[in-house]
Parts: structure tokens; sequence; C-alpha cells
């Protein structure tokens, strides 16, 4: 029987941000907000995170600049496009053992 790649590695934490076709705030308060309700959701801080993927469907957003925002240093970071295909490259990443959070 195949063993699944993926086995142990779970989502802990999900946050949804205020939704429009136009915000009053820039792009990146609504990053920032997400990640850092996310981080709150699972009991987490910034600290505790070694590998970052954030993308957007307006633009690219460089994950290690992010986390600096955030006052961390991932050991990883993503770099595939919005949804699916992100949660599936961190997932992958974790069950690899090139990051843990």
């Amino acid at each position: 029987m195949p063993v699944n790649p993926l086995h142990g590695v779970a989502i802990v934490g999900a946050y949804n941000t205020k939704q429009a076709r136009r915000l009053d705030v820039p792009e990146t308060d609504v990053l920032l907000g997400a990640m850092r309700g996310a981080l709150r959701s699972a009991g987490l801080t910034h600290a505790d995170v070694d590998g970052m993927h954030c993308t957007s469907s307006v633009r690219r957003w460089s994950a290690r600049e992010t986390a600096m925002w955030l006052g961390g240093r991932p050991v990883w970071t993503g770099t595939s496009d919005v949804g699916i295909p992100a949660v599936i490259e961190a997932a992958l990443a974790i069950s690899a053992g090139l990051c843990e959070t």
C-alpha cells in the first residue's frame, strides 16, 4: 500500500478577511490581517512559523519580505500560484521536512 506523503500534516488555523469588490485599505493590510488572524486561530505567533507561502490574485508577494513584516525569518518559502496549489506545496514542504510550521 502506498504511503500518503501528507500523513501527519494539518491546517490548524484559518481566517476570513472582509470581502468586497473594493476595500478601503491597502492590500498589504488585508494580507497581514489574514496572516495574523490565522496564526491567532491556531494559537501560534509569527515566531512559531518557519515556512511561508503568500500569494495574491492581484500581485506576486515576496514571502520572505512578508515574513520580515511579521518579524520572522522562514527557512522555506513557497512559489506556486494562489489557492489549492499553494496549500499542497506548503503541505509537501512540511511532509518533506523542509519546514515544520
